[in-house]
């Protein structure tokens, strides 16, 4: 049996622990475990019931992405998933910390779900330019209301365990041990000698006209994909859920998948996806290197770059002092950032309360003298190398060799200039 996939027997219930750290990626000696211990446990007349579980940290992230571009062995994801729809004992997914793409549709393949609070639950597949391919655009809306499965799949954003409670998708919440909650769940559930109810035999939960729904779906979708093509896809598998059978719809979910796959638009949003995880591996800095808590930002420059800068600082919890040369400039730059901010409150994508604590976070000022205990300084200045160097050698007067010319004064970054 795989080292990925650990099998125990407590109290007649075998208990299936996910082992491939750091996220339990579904990657091939996984699923492989997972199936040799559905399959021990479905056969084992001593045993009642089965448990998945991973750690209190991480159920499983999905997709294992050091197997991104490699051959993929049997079983796949879903035939994992069908073993599991075939499982004549109740099966109780025990979730901790997060279960992401086909981590949540490992989960949605069980009968009962259980969670620690404050667990995440999601299908973020589309910020890879694709959909859930495992029937999680057929299983989620069956769980909970399609206009919140339309939702969660098209923005990739999760829910919390408390939220997913509400829904029916977490049938409980366990506060303490994960596994001794789980286990004293599942022995009612034997007790009870309960049906073991699969998700894809229960109906997708949607309100009024179908037909009309999807429309007014299909068209606000459309405005706020921008051209991405995998939203949409997303939306024509969730009608399929509505309309047509199971095994209808995840066909039509997985032709969707491949076609998504070989699209440009996911070629570089996985390509972006996998340069933003190499930013933080940097070849002469060991991995032991100590890292040293930024408490205060600052961003020199309050132009489109120097306001995007700032926003993303301040969007990540971190105090910032936005500078420039004039009263004029900071006050410019500050009004744009509220700007764009607002918009997002307008969209519903944020909500007004959080759009004014990170703007609480935001100062502006006119001299460098202010930002003396910053933690880290980010120059967002105009891309002349003259003015760089000048604006280091007045960050850093000590450290700075004579210049060979005069230096630049500098200038309002409000608009850039040409390179």
């Amino acid at each position: 049996m795989s080292d990925a996939a650990q099998y125990a027997v407590r109290d007649g219930i075998a208990v299936i622990t996910l082992n491939n750290p750091p996220v339990n990626g579904l990657g091939n000696a996984l699923r492989a475990g997972i199936m040799e211990c559905l399959n021990k446990a479905d056969a084992d007349p001593a045993v009642k019931a089965a448990v998945l579980i991973g750690s209190a940290k991480a159920f499983s992230g999905g997709a294992d992405i050091r197997e991104f571009g490699k051959p993929r062995l049997p079983p796949d994801l879903f035939e994992v998933n069908d073993r599991q729809d075939a499982m004549k004992k109740p099966l109780v997914a025990a979730i901790g910390g997060f279960a992401l793409g086909g981590g949540l549709e490992l989960a949605l393949g069980c009968h009962y779900r259980i969670a620690l609070p404050k667990t995440q639950l999601g299908l973020p597949e589309v910020k890879l330019g694709i959909l859930p391919g495992s029937g999680g655009t057929q299983r989620l809306p069956r769980m909970v209301p399609m206009a919140e499965a339309v939702k969660m799949m098209t923005t990739g954003n999760p829910i919390t365990a408390e939220k997913a409670k509400q829904f029916g998708l977490v049938d409980e919440i366990v506060e303490g041990d994960l596994l001794e909650g789980t286990l004293s769940f599942t022995k009612k559930i034997i007790s009870s000698g309960a049906k073991t109810p699969r998700v894809r035999d229960r109906k997708p939960q949607i309100e009024g006209d179908v037909k009309a729904f999807f429309g007014q779906v299909r068209e606000m979708v459309a405005k706020e994909s921008k051209g991405y093509p995998a939203p949409l896809k997303i939306v024509e598998c969730a009608e399929a859920a509505a309309t047509r059978p199971f095994d209808e719809g995840r066909k039509i979910e997985r032709d969707n998948f491949a076609y998504l796959v070989a699209t440009t638009e996911s070629a570089a949003l996985r390509h972006m996806f996998f340069s933003e995880r190499q930013t933080s591996k940097i070849p002469d800095v060991p991995e032991d290197t100590a890292t040293r808590e930024v408490k205060k930002a600052a961003v020199i420059g309050a132009g489109t770059m120097g306001g995007g800068i700032t926003m993303s600082l301040a969007n990540a919890g971190i105090p910032v002092t936005m500078i420039d040369v004039s009263d004029e400039a900071v006050s410019k730059g500050l009004s744009k950032i509220k700007s764009n901010y607002s918009a997002t409150v307008s969209k519903g994508r944020l909500k007004q309360e959080e759009m004014d604590k990170r703007m609480s976070l935001i100062k502006t000022e006119t001299s460098l003298e202010k930002i003396k205990d910053a933690d880290i300084v980010i120059e967002a200045v105009f891309e002349r190398m003259d003015v760089k160097q000048d604006m280091f050698r007045k960050l850093t007067p000590s450290r700075s060799p004579a210049p060979s010319s005069p230096p630049t004064p500098l200038r309002s970054t409000s608009t850039r200039s040409p390179p």
